[in-house]
This record gives structure tokens, C-alpha cells and sequence, in this order.
């Protein structure tokens, strides 16, 4: 199309013509007529001329800039930029995965106006999070990627940073930890946007369990964090500085006909609190709809808060593998080890004994307990306690074990809190004591269930989600979740934070 300006009896005019031409065959135009320039964002200038007027610098790289011309008088026009602002087009610009060049009015698409990363970047960004990377590490890889420096830039007191680090102001460690905020500003934003829709897609997962007769099945344990893990990888006595709860779930696996041909496990829930009270389990398993079963170790805190939440909708199934677990290192003298046919022992209380002989198979273990224990010279009034803490809590383990078998219940999380563990480290390990903010670390936390479900696997869609989420704010980057609270209130390490969300979600 081409516009003729013109002069008439001293008046100027303006007209757009077409010319029929065939065009020379040209890879670059024909890419470029792909893809429209973006409409005008103000609703009462739809059909009006839209072309390129240059470009704008950001942080991020040039960004394109149109111009929106009335066809019937040129002088009356404006300059915009799309809701969401693309990246400049050079002449060679291309997918970097397939090579094909990209059209003129497809460039990279910030996430939203004002933030200087692309969408690209926030999705790599939150997909590293979501592996347990640092937010530095993963803050210095988005500025690698956006070709950006990645140490300190800022002067301060008019000094240089090489003036700084020389005059020993700073050194090199803090200077690579300048940009840490990025990645955990982008946590705070988008993440609700990726993480809310997959918790939503799992409670559709276990009401169509319960709409085809399985049961739903919890698994609830916690991961003291100490201090160890934000120095080295040994444990040792050092003080617990905050605590993980974790609840994951029983995913059943079906062939085509519907039947149950296996098992897995899913996280369900990451939770950051000071402490494992009963308090503290109530404020997680409010977060979920009440499951058939719910396997935990013998811990009152767990039981109390789940009969609080969840009332008699829920069976509390006592670990069988903590339970034994527990009976040996009590049984273990302070020096030695425990006898053979003692250790032997605990291995033969299984599932199949409990769903042979039900509660009377428990009763017998322990009868054959006194026997091994008292040819091993081990105290009888030793084991008599024992007895007496655990024998009740297995009965009822044996109760699921003989009642629950199409498709079988388990009745131990020895298997899933490995994997329990395998996330909390990941999330920890290092840098477990460096975390302060309890909103943030939960939000983390969330990111890590998600992608643990495999939510993060689909670029394009995380991509498509983040865009939404902006433009249902004109563009505008969508308000962080509120995580500044009060001095003192939600601190990670504060046992009253416990006490204050608690009277916030019940009120």
C-alpha cells in the first residue's frame, strides 16, 4: 500500500492507493508479512493506519515502537508501544532453535511494561527455582542470558565498583550476590500464576478418585532444617532453625480400561514454618480437601490437627515404618549394636502379616519381641514400654492393612519420605539457615510442588500464563502477593507467626 499527499485549491490531501505488482521474491518480506503489526491499545481507533516509529532502550534491549495514523488526516496520529512490548527485530534476528528468522513484529515479549526481562528469561528463571537452585545463581544466570552484567554496576559514594573492591569496601562473594532480588522478585509476582492453576488441577485429580471409588491417600511428615545444611552437607547437633512440613499423595496409575495397573507419589505441600506443632500441621491441612487416608508416624501434633481439620472424614493411619523404626533405636543399647535376631526381628512385621492376621498378627510380634529380647539380655520393663506406646498404634495399622486392599492402601511412607527428604534438601542445602521471609520461602516452596508435578515442563504454556496475567493488567507487571508484613509478624524463625496465621485463617 502507498499514500499520495497532495495539494488541492491550497488545502492538502492525503489518499492511499495499491498498485498491482508482483513483488520480488524476498524471504525477509514475505517472513515480515506474517505476522501484523499489533493494533492500536485505545478501542476507538480500531481500523486505523499501524507502522513502525522507531525504537526505545531499556535495561533489557531496544524495544519497538509504532505510530497509529488516522487514514483520513496524517497529521492527527500517536506513538504507542504493544501491551506487551516486543524486542527490536534485527536483520539476521532468528529462533534460536530452529533457525528461522523472526518475523518484524514477532521479537522476544517482555513479561510485562517496565520489567526488563523477557518472557523467555522469567520461565527459565522460575523453572531453575523450582529445581532448588539459589536465587543468586539463578538471578546470575537471567542477566547471562539477557547478556547483561552480572556483578555489582552501581557507584556508591561516587566510587566505581573497582574502587570499591579495592578500597576493600567489599569483596568478590558479596559483589556476586548483588542481583540475587531479581529472581526472587520474579518469584513473587509470577509464580502464583503458574502454581495456583496445577494446586487446582490436583484437586480435580482426587475428586475424580473419589468419583471412581479410590481412595485418597496423604503421606505427612516433617524435615527439621538446621543450620548444617546452609554450611555443609554433615548433619550434626546443631539447633533446628526452622522447620519443613511436607504432605505428598498417592497417584494411581491405570491403563486404558480404567483398572489400576501401579502407584506413584506427588508432593502435594512444602510448608516453611518455625515449628511442627499441632498449630502449625492445622494451617497446612486446611490448605487440602479432607483424603480417605492420611499415613503419618506417631506424632500427636499430626493426629490432633488432622481430627481438628479434617473431623472423622479422615483415617489417620499410624507409619508402620516408624513405628519399628523407632522400637529398634529405643531397643539399641548405648554401646554395641542390637543383637541379630533382635534387628531380624523388627523385619518381619510387614504388611502382608498385618493383612493376614490383622490386629492379632501385631499382638504376636510383639509376644515373639519379649522372646528375642529376653534371650538377648535386653531389659524386659525396656520393652514392656515399648510395648505399651506402639502396640495400639500398630493394631490400627493392621486394621487398614486387612480392610483396604482393593486397590491397596500402604500403610508405611518409608518409600515417599525419602522423597520428601530428596526435595527439602535440594530446597535447603546450603543456604537453609539463610532463609528469613516465611511468605516468600512458602511461595518457593509452592514453585517446587509444581514443578515436581510437572507444571514447569510446558514452555510455551507457563509462557502463555505469565502473559495473562499481565495483560489483565493492561500490561502492567500483576501486584506481588503480600509478603511485607509488620515487623516481628511471620517471621520464618518467630514461633508467634505460627500463632498469628492461625488467628488469621480462623477468623
Amino acid at each position: 500500500m502507498f499514500r499520495c499527499r497532495y495539494e488541492q485549491d491550497g488545502e492538502a490531501g492525503v489518499h492511499y492507493f495499491t498498485v498491482v505488482t508482483r513483488p520480488k521474491a524476498d524471504a525477509r518480506l514475505l517472513i515480515d508479512q506474517a505476522v501484523a503489526a499489533p493494533p492500536c491499545p485505545r478501542p476507538e481507533h480500531t481500523g486505523r493506519h499501524v507502522w513502525p516509529n522507531g525504537t526505545y532502550k531499556t535495561a533489557a534491549g531496544e524495544r519497538q515502537r509504532y505510530r497509529c495514523v488516522n487514514r483520513e488526516d496524517d497529521s492527527d496520529y500517536h506513538s504507542f508501544s504493544a501491551e506487551l512490548p516486543r524486542a527490536v527485530v534485527e536483520e539476521e534476528t532468528c529462533c534460536p532453535d530452529c533457525e528461522v528468522l523472526t518475523p518484524r513484529h514477532a521479537g522476544t515479549e517482555a513479561a510485562s511494561r517496565r520489567l526488563n526481562v523477557p518472557t523467555p528469561v522469567v520461565v527459565s528463571v522460575l523453572r531453575d527455582l523450582a529445581d532448588g537452585h539459589a536465587y543468586t545463581a539463578v538471578s546470575k544466570r537471567a542477566l547471562e542470558q539477557m547478556k547483561r552484567p552480572t556483578g555489582r554496576v552501581r557507584t556508591v559514594g561516587g566510587k566505581t565498583p573497582d574502587e570499591l573492591h579495592e578500597a576493600g569496601q567489599f569483596g568478590p562473594r558479596r559483589e556476586l550476590k548483588a542481583h540475587w532480588h531479581l529472581s526472587a522478585d520474579i518469584l513473587e509476582r509470577f509464580a502464583p500464576f503458574v502454581t495456583e492453576p496445577a494446586f487446582e488441577a490436583m484437586r480435580v485429580e482426587e475428586a475424580a478418585y473419589r468419583a471412581e471409588g479410590l481412595p485418597v491417600v496423604y503421606f505427612a511428615d516433617e524435615v527439621s532444617v538446621k543450620r548444617d545444611y546452609a554450611r555443609s552437607a554433615t548433619l550434626t547437633s546443631a539447633p533446628v532453625v526452622w522447620t519443613a512440613l511436607v504432605v505428598s499423595r498417592t497417584r494411581w496409575e491405570r491403563d486404558k480400561d480404567g483398572r489400576v495397573t501401579g502407584r506413584s507419589s506427588r508432593l502435594v505441600r512444602v510448608r516453611a514454618l518455625p515449628n511442627a506443632s499441632a498449630e502449625a500441621w492445622r494451617l497446612v491441612l486446611a490448605e487440602l480437601d479432607a483424603p480417605n487416608f492420611l499415613v503419618a508416624d506417631g506424632a500427636a501434633a499430626i493426629e490432633k490437627a488432622a481430627t481438628a481439620v479434617w473431623g472423622k472424614k479422615t483415617t489417620v493411619v499410624p507409619c508402620m515404618f516408624h513405628a519399628t523404626r523407632n522400637i529398634e533405636a529405643n531397643l539399641t543399647p548405648t554401646r554395641g549394636g542390637l543383637a541379630d535376631k533382635v534387628r531380624d526381628h523388627m523385619y518381619a512385621l510387614s504388611r502382608d502379616l498385618m493383612r493376614d492376621g490383622g490386629p492379632k498378627a501385631v499382638s504376636s510380634w510383639f509376644d515373639d519381641l519379649e522372646d528375642v529380647t529376653a534371650a538377648a539380655d535386653l531389659p524386659a520393663d525396656l520393652v514392656a514400654a515399648q510395648r505399651r506406646r506402639y502396640e495400639p498404634l500398630l493394631r490400627r495399622t493392621a486394621l487398614v492393612a486387612q480392610r483396604h486392599n482393593d486397590p491397596e492402601v500402604q500403610v508405611s511412607n518409608a518409600a515417599v519420605e525419602a522423597q520428601i527428604r530428596l526435595w527439602v534438601k535440594r530446597m535447603t542445602t546450603r543456604r537453609g539457615a539463610m532463609f528469613s521471609n516465611l511468605a516468600r520461602t512458602n511461595l518457593l516452596g509452592d514453585l517446587i510442588v509444581t514443578g515436581a508435578n510437572g507444571a514447569l515442563l510446558d514452555q510455551h504454556e507457563v509462557a502463555r500464563a505469565i502473559r495473562h496475567a499481565s495483560k489483565t493488567h493492561r500490561g502492567w507487571a500483576p501486584p506481588p502477593r503480600a509478603l511485607t508484613e509488620p515487623a516481628g509478624v511471620l517471621g520464618l524463625r518467630d514461633a508467634f507467626s505460627v500463632t498469628e496465621l492461625l488467628e488469621r485463617h480462623s477468623s
